[in-house]
């Protein structure tokens, strides 16, 4: 794997060029005096068969953290596309198709290509982690993450030392959910449901 051959200072003066706020500034030109080549993440979810001007300015920095040996990740949100994730919306996305998603996601990584060298990044679509998911894993996961209102928790017996809380399924059962819906049905069950619950 290459190292980058630029220095330090002409990274930070090329990455940080049109960059309103870089928070913690001194973690990045910590990051490239290690002299190692930083993967640099990108989540889109397919939502349509174009990219938009907001991803036309990401894509530009991942292109020059690219020509500075630096490896793009593009996350493909394959899964959530067809679950319909709300991620930083206001309103829920619709949820499409696989064969929808599949065909936005080609259309996307072409478009991508324009910009940065699409076989020289690294590709994922979350469908491989998050489809193999039971409703209990996603169950779990709430747990952790602990956003869920109260009434839909209660706790449970931890093993000893550690704090544990879990999803009450029964009240999720009253609530319309099913244990032979499939993941997705349950997933949208549990985000409406949480919704509901959650304060204005």
């Amino acid at each position: 794997m290459p190292t980058p051959s630029a220095s330090v200072q002409e990274q930070l003066r090329v990455l940080t060029s049109g960059v309103a706020e870089l928070h913690p500034r001194d973690a990045l030109a910590e990051r490239l005096a290690e002299g190692r080549p930083l993967r640099v993440k990108l989540g889109i979810d397919p939502s349509s068969a174009h990219l938009t001007l907001g991803h036309a300015v990401v894509l530009r920095k991942l292109a020059q953290f690219q020509r500075l040996g630096h490896i793009p990740v593009l996350i493909i949100g394959n899964f959530t596309g067809t679950v319909g994730d709300p991620s930083g919306r206001s309103q829920t996305r619709r949820q499409q198709s696989e064969d929808e998603v599949a065909e936005h996601a080609r259309t996307y990584l072409e478009q991508v290509d324009k910009v940065l060298d699409v076989d020289a990044a690294e590709v994922r679509r979350n469908a491989d982690w998050l489809a193999p998911m039971t409703f209990a894993d996603v169950a779990r996961l709430a747990c952790e993450l602990t956003g869920a209102p109260r009434e839909l928790i209660e706790e449970v017996e931890p093993p000893p030392g550690r704090v544990m809380t879990c999803i009450a399924t029964e009240r999720l059962r009253a609530l319309g959910w099913r244990a032979e819906v499939p993941l997705d049905e349950g997933m949208r069950l549990l985000l409406e449901s949480l919704r509901a619950a959650a304060p204005a």
